[in-house]
């Protein structure tokens, strides 16, 4: 106890700072005053937005429905073309469907968190309404491996949650198998024991839509990490370094655990998008806590693969996800009763 406490007054004094903002005076703003609304939709119909991603023409969606946990919309028209999934846990049913989405040789990959499955549908049976139910793949779940997200790219899946000793885990992407490999460790967190550095530290990523390249980003915190995978072989391309970390304390019950101070901690990057040339985070200079009463942002840090700090974006209102493509943004605003879809243009933007 003693040790741990030592330490953690340590990280404490290391780590306290202010939250100013990260805002770098050198690179350009742009502010994005031209908008159209793609579409509007009942709340009751869509329900609160787990992920959202988009494929070809579709932003493709998962939420918190009773009805459907998916949802197809036509980025052309912005009709809401297809709507499937069912939570439970008969036939065809999904007991929890976890919160990341992403896009893998054509097919749409997810996880069933309550069934330890991973699910890959190609995106033309979904269109085609073809039967977009599967068994899945179990992956592994033990003591010292508990993933929760799942992000797939080519040939493998990288896993964040509480993994022992790692900052996340891969898989192999057709056997779910766990792949041995180079690892990197969350700055700064010797003082939590085992696997709950991942349980603390809680992240978003997402990856490269060309390759093996993905991005992962500390909640609470505006740091982040670039990587590259070859062979099994990891390789951390860039490190935000100089960044805001999250403010750590010891629960008052428990005395030997740890858990974010969100009053004290930085919202930060609290959503992420990509092109192939392109990393946007949707950020806000404001404590964990103040933003999570809205969970809304309207400043954008666009980066590049190599982790250069490119342009930053303003929006003329706050969201609550963005969906970047090479020369448009989407973006998701929920309120009580309505989830509207907004677009802006980027094809001027250096």
């Amino acid at each position: 106890m003693v040790r741990k406490e030592l330490a953690f007054i340590g990280f404490a004094l290391l780590f306290v700072s202010c939250m100013n903002g990260g805002t770098n005076s050198n690179v350009k703003q742009y502010k994005l005053d031209n908008y159209q609304v793609l579409n509007e939709y009942d709340f009751d119909t869509i329900g609160t937005i787990r992920d959202a991603i988009i494929y070809q023409k579709n932003i493709i969606i998962t939420a918190d429905n009773s009805n459907s946990c998916f949802h197809i919309i036509d980025t052309g028209s912005g009709n809401l073309i297809k709507s499937w999934g069912h939570e439970g846990r008969g036939p065809g049913e999904y007991i929890r469907i976890g919160r990341q989405l992403s896009i893998n040789d054509s097919s749409l990959y997810f996880s069933d968190n309550g069934r330890k499955t991973l699910h890959s549908i190609p995106i033309d049976v979904l269109l085609s309404s073809g039967n977009e139910q599967n068994d899945g793949v179990n992956y592994p779940y033990t003591e010292v491996f508990r993933p929760t997200k799942f992000l797939a790219l080519k040939d493998y899946v990288i896993c964040l949650g509480a993994i022992k000793d790692m900052r996340f885990g891969l898989l192999d992407c057709k056997t779910g198998r766990i792949i041995p490999h180079d690892n990197y460790y969350m700055p700064h967190s010797e003082f939590i024991e085992g696997i709950y550095v991942g349980s603390v530290y809680q992240s978003i990523m997402q990856s490269n839509p060309l390759g093996n390249s993905f991005v992962i980003s500390l909640l609470s915190s505006d740091y982040f990490e670039i990587f590259n995978i070859d062979n099994n072989h990891v390789h951390r391309v860039y490190e935000h370094k100089d960044a805001t970390m999250p403010q750590v304390h010891i629960k008052a019950k428990i005395g030997t655990e740890y858990t974010i101070d969100y009053d004290k901690s930085l919202a930060g990057n609290v959503n992420v998008t990509t092109t192939k040339d392109k990393i946007y985070f949707l950020y806000s200079d404001v404590s964990y806590s103040e933003y999570s009463e809205k969970d809304e942002a309207n400043y954008i840090k666009v980066y590049d693969w190599n982790g250069r700090h490119l342009e930053d974006l303003v929006l003329p209102f706050a969201v609550s996800r963005i969906i970047a493509t090479e020369n448009l943004l989407y973006c998701i605003k929920q309120d009580v009763d309505k989830v509207v879809i907004y677009t802006f243009g980027l094809d001027n933007i250096a």
